[in-house]
């Protein structure tokens, strides 16, 4: 597979990394909505952040926002959308026979303490038809999977960009293809929302086990409040030889503060509940 779950909060909750991805509506934006920036000045419009910009600061500060964000004490939600449009049938098969579906939900909980670390959290992941896929939690020390049933011992930890490995993905490509991303903003609904575009054809096929085509190029695009510096939405583009184009996956991420579990959810972590 081409995309694999990247963040550290569902490495360690969840055991599989696959874990992330969903179908919303994507944005769709007038040209005339779209303001770009350059790498020296801004233009059509001014950035709250300063006339001189270059993709990778602009990343490093939104990413600031994200950590000083999630890391408060209390309780960080998290609600991922995901889609995969590949030739095979699932995304792969989880310990217990289940499959993984193209299509689901992952409602998450993290508990945050003074340290900014996460001492307990639950991760259920849900099937477009409402059933649960999988469960994990993690309290007192130990973490749990209900694909697996055994329980391991588990360390506090930070919960980390809720990014989806875009943050390494960018920085590999700017130093890989010596080229900087597109970079531009919308504003959608009253939020202004920083989009950075990763666009990358080859010569040659790549390696693209999830389709009976080869692909040829590759574009990533990620969605970022300038506000709270989150991740909006990502998705991942599949260019195929005669320029034909598939939408390898779709992520919308909500995250909310001081969203408690509900006492349903609550029982997870409880070692009765698993």
């Amino acid at each position: 597979m081409l995309h694999k779950r990247f963040s550290p909060i569902l490495t360690i909750i969840m055991i599989v990394s696959v874990l992330v991805l969903a179908y919303v509506q994507f944005y769709t934006v007038n040209a005339s909505e779209k303001i770009h920036f350059s790498y020296n000045n801004v233009t059509n419009g001014k950035s709250a952040l300063g006339n001189t910009i270059l993709p990778q600061d602009m990343l490093d500060r939104l990413n600031q926002k994200a950590i000083e964000l999630t890391s408060r004490p209390g309780w960080v939600y998290t609600k991922e959308t995901t889609v995969y449009d590949i030739d095979r049938e699932n995304n792969g098969v989880l310990p217990n026979g289940q499959p993984i579906p193209l299509s689901h939900t992952i409602e998450s909980w993290f508990h945050i303490n003074a340290d900014g670390l996460v001492f307990e959290s639950v991760s259920i992941m849900w099937a477009e038809n409402g059933d649960i896929v999988q469960v994990s939690a993690f309290a007192n020390g130990s973490a749990w999977n209900s694909t697996t049933s055994e329980i391991l011992h588990q360390e506090p930890f930070y919960l980390g960009l809720l990014d989806y490995g875009f943050t390494r993905d960018m920085q590999d490509y700017t130093e890989r293809l010596k080229v900087q991303p597109d970079l531009f903003n919308v504003v959608l609904e009253g939020k202004e929302l920083i989009v950075f575009t990763l666009n990358e054809r080859h010569d040659m096929p790549v390696n693209a086990l999830d389709y009976n085509e080869p692909v040829y190029g590759v574009r990533t695009s990620a969605y970022f409040d300038e506000e709270s510096g989150l991740l909006v939405e990502t998705e991942r583009i599949m260019i195929f030889e005669d320029g034909t184009e598939r939408k390898y996956f779709n992520i919308a991420l909500e995250v909310r503060l001081d969203v408690l579990p509900q006492d349903e959810t609550l029982k997870y972590l409880e070692e009765e509940g698993r």
